[in-house]
């Protein structure tokens, strides 16, 4: 990039991140902006550029969600997605084939929960998928939620015998 933005890195000592202008104040929740170039810089190497360049509402290049289970734990893969503009949980990229449906709708039936961050860490909804309907775990009946730009989710997968990899292709259609 032409102009060098602000740099961060990770503070063992307050145990988030923190701005190198301003080491002494958690950053951890700094927006960076779409259209923003991303850099990793491991000490004493070059910096590399993260899997793909955002510009305005629009990915320029396609990429896949990995979401990864484990065969003895639970396990929650984060994301985020690239937007300007709220979209509805059925924009993400979600079927049956990567995202396992429930066998009922009480917690021991539930498989993959999406898991929607409330922009604190803290978890804002949990929803899952019965009878390719989506249902968020405080309500009976089926819902079709609406996610602002820069939601952060979870997807989490149960504990499972092969540890297998599912995939999500995100895309241009995704995103529109």
């Amino acid at each position: 990039p032409q102009n060098v933005g602000q740099s961060f890195y990770f503070s063992a000592s307050l145990s988030t991140w923190v701005s190198v202008d301003n080491p002494s104040v958690p950053a951890g929740d700094t927006v960076i902006p779409p259209g923003a170039y991303v850099y990793v810089q491991n000490t004493g190497s070059g910096a590399y550029p993260l899997r793909v360049f955002l510009s305005g509402s629009r990915l320029t290049d396609p990429f896949k969600l990995f979401l990864s289970s484990m065969k003895d734990v639970s396990t929650v893969n984060f994301f985020s997605l690239p937007r300007n503009s709220p979209y509805s949980i059925g924009e993400i990229g979600f079927n049956n084939s990567n995202f396992t449906q429930s066998t009922g709708t009480d917690s021991s039936h539930r498989q993959d929960e999406l898991i929607v961050d409330d922009g604190h860490g803290g978890v804002a909804a949990i929803y899952y998928r019965y009878k390719n309907k989506w249902y968020n775990t405080d309500s009976p009946v089926p819902v079709n939620p609406v996610f602002a730009p820069g939601s952060v989710f979870g997807v989490k997968k149960p504990a499972n015998n092969k540890g297998e990899k599912t995939v999500v292709l995100i895309n241009q259609s995704n995103l529109k």
